[in-house]
């Protein structure tokens, strides 16, 4: 029976009918779960056009219907949806014997789009329609997954997902996979696929060979941080694959030197908001916000839930500044300590601040932003050249332990910005206070800044937007107590604390 279904396969293979050759391959791969025969199923599948099927009802009647051309269209398109509908998906496959089911599952979990426990029923779904396969290839397959999945998956839920994972790969039955008689008849299959095992070999020799390769040029261009040839080599390798990073890297070294037309930059912004995580490589999974200079991040502000690694993935090599996620776990130091080029960390407690210097041996920060700024050791001193914090009643505290240069922000009105920096001003070098002046729910606004060395005070443009004039009067009036020798209205391009472009103002002025 195995035998007439490999000979009717082989025939439509010779006619190049790869369709109809898929069904009695899958046939007989319900009778003899074979690796080899699994992956002859995927090439034929892969020769088959197919149409990704979005629409729910159409999605969910293919699925009933059983079609074996329509699968590769229905698995392309299983979480391009919401949970709720990925569980009816999920709960459609059930009893579906085919062995590409098994090739997406292991794909998507090597990748998953789903990282929240809301995602568990789509999960346990999945795994029922995967437990009925009795596909040799899962259990090893799931448990490689799941030993990376701290990698993968950045959050609470990654060690969730991994634990699932390892304990369906031991739940399931499987078949052995032996070939046994249908040995001979696959081998004589092989010829047939001589290309694709050809293409996937020397796919995997050219991925080993451009690691090898990236990872030189990358180490290059963090070994010297001012040389642009360095990065302009690694850009032209980069562009010449397709890969946007190259781009990017061209944009903003071009940016550097010369400056960008309206066009550059609206591809610039592009680039960062469509190509996101495949800039940010493994920081994507963990990161909110990123700054890249050269096309790589130098900042990045974390998520909240995120246990990081034991060492930092390459792509950290070029960070030099991090935003903590408002609630953190205590061992935060020690990684952070690994960074080689870290300068500044933002939203530190002052008893993780205090550790992170006695793991770098002392080396200063140049910033740390201070998170609950209260019980600031006395060695905190020599942990950072400057240090902020946005609560300014907490000025005498910082004041009396960091030296000359503090930034505070975040007052509540002009009268208590002055207040606080008059008290505090011998030992603090600027203020930054943002101004509210539209409604909250645009977030719109504006900041002061003053240097008490300079004894000058800018009006910058934080957020873009036409501001509430009488307000900012208010603002300046207060601030003339500082006594600033200059006032100025700064119109140039900024960032805000998110670390995302802002568009140009211009601050009329008075008659």
């Amino acid at each position: 029976m195995n035998a007439d279904l490999l000979s009717t396969a082989r025939a439509a293979l010779e006619e190049n009918r790869p369709g109809d050759a898929l069904t009695p391959l899958i046939a007989v791969w319900r009778s003899v779960r074979a690796p080899r025969l699994a992956q002859f199923i995927d090439w034929v599948s892969a020769r088959v056009e197919s149409v990704p099927v979005k629409e729910q009802h159409q999605w969910l009647e293919l699925a009933r219907a059983r079609d074996a051309l329509a699968l590769p269209g229905l698995l392309a398109t299983l979480t391009d949806t919401n949970f709720d509908k990925a569980q009816d998906r999920a709960h459609a496959l059930l009893d579906w014997i085919d062995p590409r089911i098994g090739t997406a599952a292991l794909k998507l979990f090597s990748a998953p789009r789903y990282q929240t426990t809301g995602a568990q029923w789509f999960y346990e779904r999945l795994f029922k329609a995967l437990a009925v396969l009795r596909d040799p290839r899962l259990p090893p397959g799931l448990e490689a997954i799941a030993a990376r999945m701290p990698q993968i998956v950045r959050n609470s839920y990654g060690p969730t997902l991994a634990a699932k994972l390892v304990e369906e790969a031991n739940a399931m039955t499987v078949d052995s996979g032996d070939e046994g008689e249908l040995r001979a008849a696959l081998d004589a299959l092989e010829p047939f696929f001589a290309s694709e095992r050809g293409d996937s070999e020397r796919a995997e020799s050219r991925k080993r060979e451009l690691a090898t390769q990236e990872a030189a040029l990358r180490s290059r261009a963090m070994a010297n941080p001012d040389d642009d040839g360095a990065f302009l080599v690694w850009a032209d390798v980069l562009t010449e694959q397709g890969d946007p990073r190259g781009e990017l890297m061209s944009l903003q070294l071009l940016e550097k030197k010369a400056g960008l037309g309206a066009e550059q930059l609206v591809k610039l912004r592009a680039l960062q908001s469509q190509h996101r995580d495949r800039l940010l490589g493994a920081l994507a999974p963990v990161v909110v916000n990123a700054l890249f200079e050269r096309g790589v991040a130098v900042h990045v502000e974390l998520g909240r839930q995120w246990n990081h690694p034991a060492t930092p993935e390459a792509e950290w090599a070029s960070v030099r500044g991090v935003t903590l996620p408002d609630r953190h776990h205590n061992d935060w130091p020690a990684f952070l300590a690994t960074l080689p080029k870290l300068t500044s960390v933002l939203r530190i407690r002052a008893d993780e601040a205090e550790q992170l210097g006695r793991l770098r041996g002392g080396r200063q920060l140049e910033h740390l932003l201070l998170f609950e700024p209260w019980n600031i050791p006395e060695s905190l001193e020599a942990n950072a050249r400057h240090l902020s914090a946005r609560q300014f009643e907490f000025a005498p505290i910082l004041c009396a332990h960091a030296g000359a240069s503090v930034t505070l922000e975040a007052s509540r009105s002009p009268e208590e910005t002055v207040r606080a920096l008059e008290s505090a001003r011998a030992r603090v070098v600027r203020f930054v206070d943002g101004v509210h002046l539209l409604e909250p729910a645009g977030w719109y606004g504006w900041c002061l800044e003053f240097d008490s060395l300079e004894r000058s005070l800018t009006v910058r443009g934080r957020f873009s937007g036409a501001p509430d004039f009488a307000k900012l009067d208010a603002w300046l009036e207060a601030c003339e107590r500082l006594k600033p020798s200059t006032t100025r209205l700064d119109d140039s391009p900024q960032r805000d604390a998110s670390y995302l472009p802002l568009q140009r103002f211009t601050y009329p002025q008075k008659a």
